[in-house]
């Protein structure tokens, strides 16, 4: 509650507000229309749409206009609960749902959708590219992320190629991240070679204290115990909102996996050969979590 209030200084300077500002906040509108809990919320691009997918299966579009009165009540179709929800260029609403589909829905004309059913399991979220409004992703406890782009027909069936991220794989030999310490600018436009940045880390390495170096070797040994372990169900992700080509994916672990889509290729669950996920440019963990057990 103190840290709610903006008592802890290291937050009101990270969040860059006054302390009377965070004792004003109050609820603003009580939105109501659902006959089921309200699993996910989205706003449009803009700002000017709010979305919110549920467990009756519907969508319900909200204006900034008139928060009060439900804009579009959206029967998505889908047999379970949704559990992921986003705008596409405004003109479409793309769910991800229980019943393992992805549906991507038409706002004024409901009955125009497409049904994505390539997942083998229930899908946790959805996302959208802030730049092309063609491109969205979904994350599905089978352990794959997927990307589709609503100008093709790819991604209807479990054998298309589009998986750009698969952790279901099962124990693989793990890869340290290369920018768990991050030495350069990642928008520089010409980064360090291979040669030169093993120097840098080297110098780098020797420069710190010798807690220091056993803090960060923690930290990789845990990085690499975690990665050999079957993570399986992706729970989240999110695109970069200014630079999208860089995606965050949450999985069933502590690690918070970055990956640079630049490098990423889409392919099949099927066919030979398989083609490996690649690895991801960055991991983030909280501290406390390097050298605590998890359980999965």
């Amino acid at each position: 509650r103190r840290r709610h209030q903006g008592d802890d200084g290291r937050v009101r300077q990270q969040l860059q507000c006054h302390e009377s500002l965070i004792k004003r906040m109050a609820c603003a509108e009580r939105l109501t229309g659902h006959s089921g809990c309200v699993n996910r919320v989205a706003w449009n691009e803009r700002g000017s749409m709010l979305a919110s997918g549920s467990d009756d299966c519907t969508v319900l579009l909200w204006t900034t206009a008139n928060m009060t009165k439900v804009k579009h009540r959206i029967q998505t179709g889908h047999a379970y609960n949704i559990f992921g929800v986003a705008f596409l260029n405004d003109e479409y609403i793309v769910t991800g749902a229980m019943d393992h589909e992805v549906r991507l829905t038409s706002i004024q004309t409901p009955n125009k959708r497409t049904i994505y059913e390539c997942h083998s399991n229930r899908i946790k979220q959805v996302a959208t590219h802030p730049g092309v409004p063609s491109l969205f992703w979904s994350a599905s406890e089978d352990g794959t992320v997927r990307q589709y782009d609503s100008r093709m027909d790819v991604g209807r069936r479990a054998r298309d190629p589009n998986v750009v991220i698969n952790l279901s794989r099962g124990p693989v030999e793990p890869q340290i991240a290369p920018s768990a310490i991050q030495l350069t600018d990642p928008s520089s436009i010409a980064p360090p070679t291979d040669g030169t940045r093993k120097r840098l880390l080297r110098k780098h390495w020797y420069s710190l204290s010798e807690g220091e170096r056993a803090r960060r070797l923690t930290r990789i040994l845990d990085e690499m115990k975690w990665q050999r372990t079957t993570s399986g169900e992706v729970k989240s992700i999110a695109l970069h909102p200014i630079r999208p080509e860089y995606i965050a994916v949450g999985a069933s672990d502590p690690l918070v996996r970055i990956y640079d889509r630049r490098k990423m290729t889409l392919h099949s669950l099927q066919g030979t050969p398989l083609h490996e996920s690649a690895p991801p440019c960055d991991i983030l963990c909280p501290r406390e979590l390097w050298s605590a057990p998890f359980e999965q």
